[in-house]
C-alpha cells in the first residue's frame, strides 16, 4: 500500500488525493516511475529469479519504448533509468516493494544450509 501510494505521488497524481493533507502540501510533479515488486518475481531458483527480473525490466522499457541491450541485470537496470531520463529529461524514481521476500520465504533453508556448513 505505501509503495503504491508513492508511485502515485510521483507520477504526479494530485486528484488522487484531494481532500488528503498532502493534496496542497507539495508541489506535484510527474516523474517516471519504476516499481519492482518482489511479490511479482518469481525465485524458485536463481535461473528463475534472473529471468523474472529480466522480464520485468524489459516490461517497464517496453512502457516508455525503450529497448535494453545489455544482458544483465545490473547492467540492464542502470541502462533503463538513463535511457528513461535520456527520454523523459525527468529524474527517474524507483520504488522497491517486498525486498526481503526470497530471504523471508528461504530462511529456513539458508539457515539449514548455514549449519550444515558451520560442522
Amino acid at each position: 500500500m505505501l509503495v503504491s501510494t508513492l508511485s502515485e505521488i510521483f507520477s504526479g497524481n494530485q486528484a488522487l488525493f484531494q481532500g488528503l493533507y498532502i493534496y496542497d502540501k507539495i508541489e506535484w510533479q510527474a516523474h517516471p516511475v519504476i516499481v519492482i515488486d518482489f511479490n511479482s518475481i518469481s525465485y524458485s531458483n536463481g535461473e528463475v529469479f534472473n529471468a523474472s527480473l529480466l522480464s520485468l525490466l524489459d516490461k517497464v522499457a517496453g512502457k516508455y519504448e525503450i529497448v535494453l541491450s545489455s544482458p544483465f541485470i545490473r547492467d540492464q537496470f542502470a541502462e533503463l533509468i538513463e535511457k528513461i531520463y535520456e527520454k523523459t529529461q525527468q529524474k527517474v524514481v524507483v520504488l522497491i516493494d517486498e525486498y526481503d521476500k526470497p530471504i523471508v520465504d528461504h530462511i529456513e533453508t539458508i539457515c539449514h544450509i548455514a549449519w550444515i556448513h558451520s560442522r
